[in-house]
């Protein structure tokens, strides 16, 4: 089990690079919630990255998409701001970022749409 565990800590942080949302903080861009929860680090590292993001029939291109319309669906302007930089650096383009959460407009609401392109837009403006 613990070699499992080994690869799937080690899997995660490869995406998390790949995303470019790795920080060098020991956790993988997790360090804020490490000093509060070394525990919940380390699950999200395990499970979401580990495992959820590690599965082989979507790539982590669409997956970037897939976060950011689920982000937004439930009002998280963090995460649809970290994942819309995840999807430019996936190769996804601020224009193909907006369509796809303004898409999605009647089945979340314009309040919810409202908040996550303004979320992106925080990231394109530090992009730019």
């Amino acid at each position: 089990m613990g070699d499992e565990l080994d690869d799937r800590v080690e899997k995660a942080l490869e995406i998390r690079k790949k995303l470019g949302i790795y920080g060098e903080d020991g956790h993988g861009g997790l360090g804020e919630l490490a000093k509060i929860s070394s525990v919940h680090a380390q699950s999200i590292l395990e499970f979401c990255y580990g495992t959820g993001w590690n599965q082989p029939l979507i790539d982590t291109k669409t997956r970037e998409l897939l976060v950011i319309a689920c982000a937004a669906a439930q009002d998280l302007s963090g995460e649809v701001g970290m994942h819309t930089q995840g999807a430019l650096n996936q190769g996804w383009t601020r224009e193909e970022i907006i369509e796809a959460i303004v898409g999605l407009c009647p089945y979340m609401g314009f309040p919810k749409t409202n908040h996550a392109l303004k979320a992106a837009q925080k990231v394109f403006d530090k992009a730019e």
